[in-house]
């Protein structure tokens, strides 16, 4: 009996700590570059600056490589969120995030990067990636 209920128990913790992580937002490459992209809820574009200025993150215990994301030209990528995009408002600012396309990265001396072209700023409402069925497309 107390090995029937061990096994109950932790069969009932592995599914509770099991989180959900949705990837159904896609991005399609459809132009002709390589890109990288990064999706904020920042209309300024300062973060996404920032993000594509250094190839670490600074921290109390030293360097941390940042995880850029590339897409070559007729592949896709996708964007993950724990829970569902569906009710994921935490991403969205009223409703509204931005994704930061770049089309070329340069690693030059002391890991620094250089952002060479900033192809587009798009801004996409949870409506209308629902609509599109969380598919956008950069052409």
């Amino acid at each position: 009996m107390k090995t029937k209920s061990l096994i109950f128990l932790s069969f009932i913790t592995v599914l509770i700590s099991c989180e959900l992580v949705d990837n159904k937002f896609t991005i399609i490459n459809n132009s002709p570059n390589l890109i990288s992209y990064y999706f904020t809820k920042d209309s300024t574009g300062k973060l996404a600056n920032e993000f594509y200025s250094t190839y670490y993150y600074t921290t109390s215990n030293g360097k941390i490589p940042k995880e850029f994301y590339f897409i070559q030209s007729g592949n896709k990528g996708t964007i993950e969120t724990l829970g569902e995009w569906d009710t994921d408002t935490s991403s969205f600012d009223n409703g509204t995030a931005y994704i930061y396309i770049i089309d070329s990265i340069n690693i030059g001396r002391e890991d620094t990067l250089t952002m060479n072209k900033l192809i587009r700023k798009y801004s996409v409402t949870i409506d209308y990636l629902k609509a599109k069925n969380w598919v956008f497309e950069v052409k």
